[in-house]
């Protein structure tokens, strides 16, 4: 041997592929511990302004049965 290594092409495209994997998940990951709370948020928001529609009606319903 002349101390050239024998390159395995396949070898080499296969570990770059298994690293751009691997760096995908790590920004999926990134982006659902981003996400989360925006998420989390807007269903405390949603859920509020539900409950603030439905206490509304209620609220003017009642108030008109006691005027009428």
């Amino acid at each position: 041997m002349s101390g050239v290594r024998d390159y395995d092409i396949e070898a080499e495209e296969r570990e770059v592929r298994l690293e751009q994997m691997r760096a995908d998940t790590r920004l999926k990951n990134v982006q659902a511990a981003v996400e989360w709370p925006k998420t989390f948020t807007a269903i405390i928001v949603a859920v509020a302004t539900v409950t603030g529609v439905v206490a509304g009606v209620a609220g003017g319903i009642f108030g008109y049965s006691l005027h009428h």
